[in-house]
């Protein structure tokens, strides 16, 4: 991923493209908000017009994707808190 945007501690925006090119970079948008007990992390995942026709089958395949990954960082978050 490249560093597009860098706003500590709030906002980091990337152009994200796993496997390089010749595939297209697609852009993370994550931002960091305080809220009672911990923070909410929003995750915006575009730029799948970039990928023509095979945009909505990529963008499919993501969701899925961000879901196990930050599924895994919430269960960690709930385990800390436990501790």
């Amino acid at each position: 991923a490249e560093v597009l945007v860098h706003e500590a501690p709030y906002r980091v925006v990337l152009a994200w493209h796993p496997g390089g090119p010749p595939r297209p970079a697609s852009q993370l948008d994550v931002r960091f908000t305080p809220v009672d007990n911990g923070t909410q992390v929003r995750v915006v995942h575009s730029g799948w017009e970039r990928y023509g026709d095979a945009g909505p089958d990529a963008r499919r395949a993501y969701q899925l994707g961000w879901d196990d990954v930050l599924g895994a960082y919430v269960e960690a978050a709930r385990a800390a808190a436990t501790i």
